[in-house]
């Protein structure tokens, strides 16, 4: 596909191609922006060009509430203090609730998928009020049983953003698999949020993985429900969880929501 011309300040008329002076190019609906290093550093591999994404960013789920797609080709302010390896995580990309979705320092030998398609995930759960508190809620709930990775512990924002763009809609089905069977009232939440956004999206602008994700989210209401639905159940029946919460107020609630998302 044909970048289409970016609306540039400097009324750049080179269609197709990248302004050289606002660095800006368009796919389809997304404005992918370059911002060059002002101060290089020792490279860590082959940097990314915004061609690199094209096909990702289509890939997505519902590519609508990317707005902007921003590559940096400098680290994140917070990882430039880091002693790595043992500094902690690096901050490789971000996601705002305007659906600005920025990248730093992308190199080629990342998975670039992987990266956008959690940042991605944050964007649907601020889309989504009543879902992302469903989840948080079930998040508790679940806060001693499965994480992919360790990173998931971080926060509910991040353990909704690591199941869903890392694990849900990941190509490979083995981590989507034992996600499911582990964490069946997250899985659950998860698909219901998922289902919704896909059946929001115009066959226009749909991935050509709709009907493979729209078959994960049966496979999940098909196999995840009945456990959930028992889990909460028994939560309901309780007096409180490990962490001393009321596990029967946060079961009702779930309960209570889950009809509005569809359930």
């Amino acid at each position: 596909m044909q970048y289409e011309q970016a609306n540039c300040k400097f009324a750049c008329t080179s269609a197709g191609r990248p302004c050289s002076k606002c660095k800006q190019q368009r796919v389809a609906s997304f404005t992918i922006e370059m911002q060059p290093a002002a101060n290089p550093y020792a490279p860590e591999g082959t940097p990314v060009e915004a061609s690199n994404f094209r096909r990702h960013l289509l890939e997505l789920p519902d590519r609508r509430l990317v707005h902007r797609l921003r590559i940096k080709l400098t680290r994140h302010p917070d990882n430039w203090a880091q002693n790595q390896p043992d500094g902690g995580s690096l901050v490789l990309a971000t996601a705002c609730i305007d659906g600005v979705i920025t990248f730093y320092k992308p190199l080629l030998n990342r998975d670039n998928r992987v990266i956008l398609f959690h940042e991605w995930a944050h964007l649907l759960k601020y889309s989504m009020r009543l879902a992302s508190k469903l989840f948080n809620t079930a998040a508790i709930l679940e806060e001693d049983g499965y994480f992919f990775r360790r990173y998931a512990l971080t926060n509910h924002e991040e353990n909704w953003a690591v199941h869903l763009g890392e694990v849900i809609l990941a190509p490979k089905p083995e981590p989507f698999l034992e996600f499911c069977q582990e964490a069946p009232l997250r899985a659950m939440i998860l698909a219901l949020a998922l289902t919704r956004a896909l059946h929001a999206v115009p066959a226009s602008k749909a991935s050509p993985y709709h009907r493979d994700w729209l078959a994960r989210c049966r496979y999940i209401r098909e196999h995840c429900t009945r456990p959930a639905v028992a889990e909460l159940k028994s939560l309901a029946r309780g007096e409180c969880c490990g962490s001393g919460r009321s596990c029967s107020n946060l079961a009702r609630t779930i309960f209570g929501g889950l009809p509005a998302l569809g359930f």
